[in-house]
């Protein structure tokens, strides 16, 4: 099921909206769907932040997800490779 977008004006930097001009064109896109994805990935990072400060504030123990993983018997690397290659494919199945 498509999404249909909502069409807003937003005033950029003739610098930066030069260089996301160049972006979309190098990579085949367009605008929107490039500031889209982009704002998506800041949107995520700023809930994982809120979502870090709000536990570093909590009572509850903190544990390092380093540690979790470990305790869990797996690897960092290992995890962080595979989520890597999915993340490539989920960003070649989106263009």
């Amino acid at each position: 099921m498509k999404v249909s977008n909502e069409k807003t004006t937003i005033y950029l930097d003739p610098k930066i909206k030069k260089s996301v001009q160049y972006y979309a064109l190098r990579d085949d896109r367009s605008l929107s769907a490039l500031i889209n994805e982009r704002l998506v990935e800041y949107l995520e990072d700023m809930a994982d932040i809120t979502a870090l400060q709000d536990a570093r504030n909590s009572k509850d123990e903190f544990v390092m997800f380093e540690k979790f993983v470990e305790d869990l018997g797996l690897n960092v690397d290992e995890i962080r490779s595979k989520a890597q290659v999915e993340r490539q494919k989920t960003i070649k199945k989106s263009r």
